[in-house]
């Protein structure tokens, strides 16, 4: 099979090339140069969600060695309003509790004395 070409099918695939280059480099530059927040509302994520289920799961994954330590922070907690601080000396099955209380009462984690 002979495949001819002439100039003017040749200069077509040469531009149509270069056009989706051009297009590609254009969203790869708009991409990147947008407001992130922007695209984080666009998609309707929290910011603050996510930034909480990071939290958490890093206090998952710390622990405190001394119960002296646990009591320490747990009443500082208790007097910074931080339910953090109380969440982070937990065991995994109070803080399931705890974080479903949390939800219920006080869905911003700023505790008072009861």
């Amino acid at each position: 099979m002979k495949i001819v070409s002439s100039k003017k099918a040749t200069s077509t695939v040469f531009l149509t090339i270069i056009t989706l280059l051009l297009i590609i480099l254009i969203f790869t530059i708009f991409v990147n140069f947008i407001d992130i927040e922007y695209v984080a509302t666009a998609l309707n994520i929290n910011k603050y969600e996510i930034r909480s289920d990071l939290l958490i799961t890093a206090m998952d994954n710390l622990g405190v060695f001394k119960p002296e330590d646990a009591a320490s922070i747990w009443s500082n907690g208790l007097k910074m309003r931080s339910a953090a601080m109380q969440y982070s000396v937990m065991n995994s099955k109070l803080k399931v509790e705890y974080k479903n209380q949390l939800e219920e009462n006080f869905p911003n984690w700023v505790t008072r004395y009861v």
